[in-house]
């Protein structure tokens, strides 16, 4: 679990540095979507 964990906070990172706003904002939207309809 803690490779899983390493692995995706530099990928994560570097996905940022990378691609910026345009990468993480329909990620985060997307992810609170998801989550809001779970709990639904």
């Amino acid at each position: 679990m803690a490779a899983g964990q390493l692995l995706g906070g530099w990928l994560g990172s570097h996905l940022v540095l990378r691609h910026g706003s345009t990468l993480v904002r329909p990620v985060l939207v997307a992810s609170s979507l998801l989550i809001s309809a779970k709990l639904l």
